[in-house]
């Protein structure tokens, strides 16, 4: 689906905020804009997991509807910036599993809590190191204190994991 603009086409696909393909079956990124939702859906796109809470200024207040009318799920885990959790990181990571075999795209206000989620997951399940994962957060932010200590907190018990 294409935008015409002024005799030029582009696609509405390019204002979404932070866009990042991770492969072929998952894509994360900021808001979504509500123009890109029909984009999103003819792309193939399966299933969306927004971890921005509803009570962000930058939220689109029909997402749900929006995307359940295009046949996208949707599924929202909302992450406070400011104090994420395990229990986030756990409901991600089974939206995640549930949504394994379907194109994804993964979003929140910025692209940093997805892309701490995201690497921690991938990470989880074998298919980044730990390298590989802080270079997937740091193509957009360096975490903060808070983020920093989730994020080793969360790497410790994936360690733990495999050890068991």
């Amino acid at each position: 689906m294409k935008a015409q603009r002024d005799g030029e086409t582009r696609s509405q696909m390019t204002s979404i905020y932070n866009e990042l393909k991770i492969n072929d079956r998952l894509s994360t990124s900021g808001v979504i804009p509500a123009e890109c939702f029909a984009e999103l859906a003819a792309s193939g796109f399966e299933v969306v997991i927004n971890l921005l809470p509803d009570s962000s200024e930058y939220a689109i207040k029909t997402e749900s509807e929006s995307l359940a009318e295009l046949g996208i799920a949707y599924v929202y885990i909302p992450v406070d910036f400011a104090a994420p959790s395990h229990a986030d990181f756990e409901a991600f990571s089974q939206a995640m599993d549930a949504a394994s075999e379907k194109k994804t795209w993964v979003h929140c206000a910025a692209n940093w809590r997805v892309t701490a989620f995201t690497s921690l997951y991938l990470q989880r399940e074998g298919h980044m190191n730990t390298d590989e994962a802080e270079a997937l957060i740091a193509k957009m932010w360096e975490p903060d204190a808070i983020w920093s200590t989730f994020i080793s907190s969360v790497r410790a018990g994936l360690a733990t994991e495999r050890d068991d």
